[in-house]
């Protein structure tokens, strides 16, 4: 099992827990130089990958009048280019017959109120 997460520690204690099979990769899905180096880095511990399971998400709320560039810019780079991008990079290392699986928000599915801040 290869898994990424942008805190080295809790990527070692993630390893510990789950035991010797298990390899974490520093990573964050805003950075695109991490998903860039993110292919060789899983190919040194598997060459080829069953599962991908894209779990990146961030979750950010304001009033839609106080958003900026700036705030938009990270949340779209985190839950949407980032999986792209991580999809596109090891998209080749997936196995025929494997899978992509994303895990979603259920902001998705459920509104809720935003209020103009006045």
């Amino acid at each position: 099992m290869v898994f990424t997460g942008r805190n080295a520690k809790a990527n070692e204690e993630a390893e510990q827990s789950l035991g010797n099979q298990a390899h974490g990769i520093v990573s964050d899905a805003a950075k695109l130089e991490d998903i860039q180096r993110l292919k060789a880095q899983v190919k040194a511990v598997a060459p080829k990958v069953d599962i991908l399971f894209l779990n990146a998400g961030i979750a950010r709320f304001s009033p839609l009048d106080q958003v900026t560039a700036g705030f938009y810019d990270q949340i779209f780079d985190v839950n949407f280019k980032g999986a792209y991008l991580t999809i596109q990079a090891l998209l080749l290392l997936v196995n025929d017959g494997g899978s992509i699986i994303l895990n979603t928000s259920s902001n998705a599915h459920f509104g809720r109120g935003i209020q103009a801040g006045r």
